[in-house]
């Protein structure tokens, strides 16, 4: 497979089972043991989108990573568009198919309800994040502004030879407690999605999907 598709392919499972968890907590109705469970969750996704994937792509999950490492000469520029588009791909279908899977949960939980929070019977916050109505938009910006740099610095250190020589092999692991780590500490804003392609994907598909056009507001 050629860098693009893998990249697609890692997207697309990143996704998956990072919503697959969210999914999992709203249906259940979790409660609190979301607190611990979300980011868990998606740390061991994006271990496992970079065991799988990341020794052709590099764990080009991210735009934001794509865009930081060309800026520096570790990416051809050549390559940023078809990584970025391919990341927003792999997430939109990672979508189609979560949704495809859980169709009846959905069904059984809202009926025919297309909800976003705040509402009490909302499924929209499983795709995307949703920010509290008392969060600004500067506030939501700095928020992921900090959380995309620490989750930057931490891939270029551990993937950095001269810093501690971690094992190739415990890349994912690092790297996905890395973002579990984050998530932990800034979820309480706008739930710490920190890629773009992670969470426009999947609102496009909602705004397709029956949500409407207020998954944007």
């Amino acid at each position: 497979l050629s860098d693009n598709k893998y990249s697609k392919v890692f997207h697309f499972s990143l996704q998956l089972i990072g919503n697959g968890v969210i999914a999992t907590l709203v249906f259940s109705d979790a409660g609190n043991i979301g607190a611990v469970a979300g980011p868990l969750g998606w740390g061991v996704a994006l271990m496992v989108a970079i065991a799988v994937t990341g020794g052709v792509s590099g764990c080009h999950a991210n735009p934001a990573v794509s865009l930081a490492f060309a800026t520096v000469g570790k990416l051809p520029w050549k390559k940023v568009m078809p990584y970025i588009f391919a990341q927003y791909a792999g997430a939109f279908v990672s979508a189609i198919v979560l949704f495809t899977v859980y169709l009846e949960a959905f069904y059984h939980f809202s009926g025919d309800l297309r909800e976003i929070p705040p509402n009490a019977s909302a499924t929209a916050q499983i795709f995307a994040t949703y920010a509290p109505e008392h969060v600004s938009n500067w506030t939501a910006f700095g928020d992921q502004v900090l959380g995309t740099m620490l989750l930057m610095m931490a891939v270029v250190a551990v993937t950095d030879p001269h810093n501690m020589a971690i094992p190739k092999g415990s890349y994912p692991l690092v790297i996905g407690l890395s973002l579990s780590a984050i998530i932990f500490a800034f979820p309480l804003n706008c739930g710490a999605p920190l890629n773009p392609a992670r969470d426009l994907g999947p609102r496009v598909f909602t705004a397709l999907a029956g949500w409407g056009s207020n998954v944007f507001r």
